[in-house]
Formats: C-alpha cells, structure tokens, sequence
C-alpha cells in the first residue's frame, strides 16, 4: 500500500495549527526528518536561560542548531549565580551569540555597569537587527550606560524598564551613534531617582521618541522635570497615558489615566 503523499507546505500549515500545544509538536517531530524544522521554529520560540548550567545544557543535548529558531529569549540571573557578566560571556561568546533571531529580550538582574561600550557591542549587538520588544528589570545601571544600551535596538517599539538601581559608570560612555526612533509602549516601574535621573538621557534632545502608550507606575523622581521632559518629547504621538503612584520630591500624585 502505497504511503499518501503530502506537499511539504501543507504540512507545514497543519504544524502551525498546533502552536502552543508542547505534546503535538514533539509528536510531529519524531514523524519525519523534513518536519524536524518547522516544529523546532515552534517548540524553542520562546527559551528561558536562567544559569550558566541552563545555556550549557541547550548546547549540549544538541540544541544548538535550534538556537535559530529562538525568538523570545529570557536571560535572568541572581546575587548567587553572576553568569551575564564580560569575563564568563568571553568564555561561552559563540554559543551566547547564536541567538541572533530574538525579537524579545528580557534581562533581569543584570549589573550593566561592568560593561563598557564594547563589550555591550560584544555581547548584545547580535541582537540588534531584529529586537522589537525589551524588557529590563532589577538591574544596576547608570544612566549613559543604559542609554547607549538601548539606543543599539533601532527597531524597539516596547520599552519595560522595571526597578532599576543605580550605579557608578566603570568608564564613560559616549553619546550614541544611532538614535532610534522610539515608538509603540514605553512602561517605566519602580524607578528611583536619587541624585541622577535615571530617564533624563532618553528626553535630551536630539533623541527622538514616538511612544504612543506610556506608562508610569510606582516611580520617585526629586523634580517634575524628567516626567514632564518625557511627555512633552512624547507628545506628538501618544494616545495613551497612565500614571500611578508617582512621588515627585516629598509630593506623592495618585492614579491617572488617559
């Protein structure tokens, strides 16, 4: 009996139908060589790297290859296991590098000011073709640092920055040569702003900024200026607006939305 034979492309479409369903796919996987990349692009879309030991792992149960199919990536680390910094990046670059399909990023607990400008080219510019979406959260950072840290995304249109902390540029950075054009969500969480405005760099003209949904939760500024330096470069393009929580000095502001 002679095996029905199905166009490739028709498979395809079936394997797409089973987006979200873990079981299905791993099923189709085994069924055929040729379906091996169509269900890989959908198992690894989305990859969780917590540890040195979880990147290790991917490449050593033959998930390397699939580093291709990666396009929401999650690096995260903690006071016990510092792995996201120069020294040990050096050490695994080529398989950090792989990745260099992702569209969105999150980075938690990272400590940017150990990089300088070319380490961050280094480590992260893999990423900046295509990264759309970034979110960062509990990260030690200094304001130049995190400009020059995001304006290598020229194509972000979500911005998250949550519970930032502030810290001690090791060497100076430089004005940004690209200046993004910034557009789409910006959400700012948990910000406290002692001394040095953490969003002051990104409202400094001539650095564009087209965010039409912006959101302001929990955050302490000592002036009025950065908030209102943010909307007012915002201006042209927002249509959406919440704020909440907002302590401006010894002033606290309550929720509002628009």
């Amino acid at each position: 009996m002679t095996v029905p034979y199905l166009p490739l492309e028709i498979v395809e479409e079936i394997i797409d139908v089973l987006v979200g369903d873990t079981k299905s796919l791993l099923s189709c996987s085994l069924v055929s060589v040729s379906w091996v990349h169509r269900t890989r692009r959908h198992l690894f879309a989305d990859v969780k790297l917590h540890s040195l030991s979880d990147l290790q792992s991917w490449f050593k149960t033959g998930l390397g290859p699939s580093s291709n199919h990666v396009r929401a990536l999650d690096l995260a680390q903690d006071d016990k296991s510092k792995w996201i910094i120069p020294d040990t990046l050096a050490g695994i670059f080529n398989d950090f590098t792989s990745f260099h399909n992702v569209e969105s990023l999150a980075l938690t607990g990272l400590d940017l000011t150990l990089f300088d400008e070319h380490s961050l080219i280094r480590f992260f510019g893999h990423f900046s073709e295509r990264l759309v979406s970034l979110s960062v959260k509990s990260m030690t950072v200094h304001p130049d640092a995190l400009l020059f840290f995001v304006c290598m995304f020229p194509k972000l249109d979500d911005l998250k920055l949550d519970y930032l902390m502030t810290g001690k540029a090791v060497i100076p950075f430089r004005k940004p040569t690209i200046t993004p054009r910034f557009r789409g969500k910006l959400a700012l969480s948990n910000i406290k702003s002692h001394g040095t405005s953490m969003i002051a760099s990104f409202v400094d003209p001539p650095l564009p900024m087209a965010f039409e949904d912006v959101c302001v939760v929990d955050c302490r500024f000592e002036t009025p200026t950065p908030l209102k330096d943010l909307f007012v470069a915002c201006q042209a393009t927002m249509k959406k607006i919440k704020v909440s929580k907002i302590f401006l000095g010894e002033f606290r502001l309550g929720g509002s939305s628009r």
